[in-house]
């Protein structure tokens, strides 16, 4: 069986697993965008039976990070939750942040 996925900017990969000899599929999804702060964003995809963990870095030359913040978030197999914080700790709402994520999931 094939994969499925959508290769942009914002995309995803749908990868064929065979687990006990049933097919399963493990979902790889990323993005990129600017955040004024705290932001949430919706994954190109839900994943249709759990979420397991994200990741994201920040593109901003003024020496910023990124937060997954996923106590956050309502329904983590639709949202993931990201904050921009200068290196001091501080969040970053006077800006734009430039991110990118990527989410795993099933």
């Amino acid at each position: 069986m094939l994969g499925k996925g959508f290769l942009s900017q914002n995309g995803y990969a749908q990868i064929p697993l065979s687990i006990e000899g049933t097919i399963k599929f493990l979902i790889v999804q990323w993005g990129s965008s600017v955040a004024y702060g705290p932001r949430y964003f919706t994954y190109p995809i839900s994943f249709p039976n759990n979420y397991l963990c994200s990741f994201a870095t920040s593109n901003d030359v003024g020496g910023s990070f990124v937060s997954v913040d996923t106590a956050k978030i309502a329904n983590l197999k639709t949202q993931i939750h990201l904050s921009p914080y200068s290196v001091s700790g501080v969040v970053i709402s006077e800006r734009v942040v430039a991110i990118n994520w990527l989410s795993i999931g099933y």
